[in-house]
């Protein structure tokens, strides 16, 4: 095909062109739009999208009175001590502050450590109690005021305090306010009692009580680790984590030294849930799709209730493999009756998705992209050529 220019206009040689009229130029336009449809087939075609979506992730590296029900609430303000009263309360992820309000200044706040992070065991039965000097028997020290920080968990310092405010005048009644911002959730559910007893001694049996209840944390994933907790909503949801060549390790923090838990299945260190996590999961060994898994590759720290698993980078499988592991906890006393519900809470499922190594074929995967798109190219320029 040869072009001449005559007066500044470009006709064919050889064939005689006639001015585009009519459904000449539609038929052009037509054409137009299927070549520009033919690339955007090629580009988005299913092969070159798991292409760059493959390429992508490989290459980016890899939470009134008396009565049979208590009033729930956040803010508990006593009556006046004519009238005995209770309060319920909830502490959780998205609730973490509480406060007590006593009726008259010179009430008396229980327990009298309030302000030092002790409180009362959730099963006392009155404030006076809670507050009578301990005796050396076990019914006694049932009753003892206890330190919160322990309560949930963790240590006895830093405690977990409540902070005393004097309501407008110096000597008005007394508020506590307990926050919990920077103190971490209990591994399970936990209660305690705190009140205000009157100051009139004809009226002390008018207690006015308060019950929090702190739910427990959420299991959850942190980077390469894995927390663990049994509280009635703490599993809700299961954590994943994605081990890779680049981040080859894998931690499950199952308990503390108060809450003790131990990793799932019993045999982890070469076995591993194939199905969901439970007593009866199908366990498989780890050399089923890892040969020369070894047992070595599995480290404790059973102060911490923690266990690590770290595979070295070579012996990634060649194809990705999600596998199933876990914490159970047991409580001291397992009534037996517990519900189907109770005995759920009390385990953390894990999901694990160990990646596929590296081969030579992710350079030729990346480099059939170019490829495409030169294609797509070659085809939209032909269109236009011949058309």
């Amino acid at each position: 095909m040869r072009i001449a220019m005559a007066s500044g206009k470009a006709c064919y040689v050889g064939r005689s062109l006639r001015r585009a009229s009519g459904k000449r130029p539609m038929a052009k336009q037509n054409l137009w739009l299927l070549a520009c449809a033919a690339a955007s087939i090629l580009l988005l075609s299913p092969s070159a999208c798991a292409l760059r979506h493959r390429e992508g992730t490989s290459l980016q590296g890899n939470q009134d009175g008396p009565s049979s029900q208590a009033t729930e609430a956040t803010n508990a303000v006593c009556p006046a001590a004519e009238k005995a009263a209770e309060y319920t309360a909830t502490l959780s992820e998205s609730n973490q502050k509480v406060s007590l309000q006593c009726a008259a200044a010179g009430d008396q706040v229980v327990p009298a450590g309030l302000k030092d992070g002790s409180v009362c065991p959730a099963d006392v039965q009155t404030l006076a109690a809670c507050e009578t000097p301990a005796e050396n028997s076990v019914k006694a020290s049932a009753s003892k005021a206890v330190s919160l920080s322990v309560l949930m968990g963790g240590t006895e310092a830093p405690p977990v305090t409540w902070v005393e405010s004097t309501l407008t005048e110096a000597d008005g009644p007394k508020k506590y306010e307990l926050s919990l911002p920077n103190a971490p959730l209990p591994l399970k559910d936990t209660k305690f009692v705190a009140g205000c007893i009157p100051a009139k001694k004809e009226k002390a049996n008018n207690e006015c009580k308060l019950t929090v209840t702190v739910e427990a944390r959420k299991s959850a994933a942190a980077g390469q680790t894995v927390y663990c907790a049994y509280g009635a909503k703490s599993n809700e949801a299961k954590p994943t984590v994605t081990m890779t060549q680049e981040n080859n390790t894998l931690t499950l923090v199952c308990g503390n030294e108060a809450t003790k838990a131990v990793p799932q299945p019993t045999d982890y260190k070469t076995a591993y849930c194939a199905d969901e996590v439970g007593a009866e999961c199908k366990t498989e060994t780890f050399t089923s799709f890892i040969p020369g898994f070894q047992s070595t590759w599995w480290t404790e720290n059973k102060g911490a209730q923690n266990v690590t698993l770290k595979i070295p980078p070579e012996h990634f499988p060649d194809s990705p493999k999600t596998i199933h592991l876990g914490c159970l906890y047991t409580p001291p006393t397992t009534p037996q009756d517990q519900s189907a519900g109770a005995a759920k809470q009390n385990l953390c499922k894990v999901d694990v998705v160990i990646g596929a190594k590296e081969s030579s074929a992710t350079g030729r995967r990346v480099a059939a992209l170019p490829g495409l798109a030169v294609g797509a190219v070659a085809l939209s320029i032909s269109f236009l050529i011949w058309f």
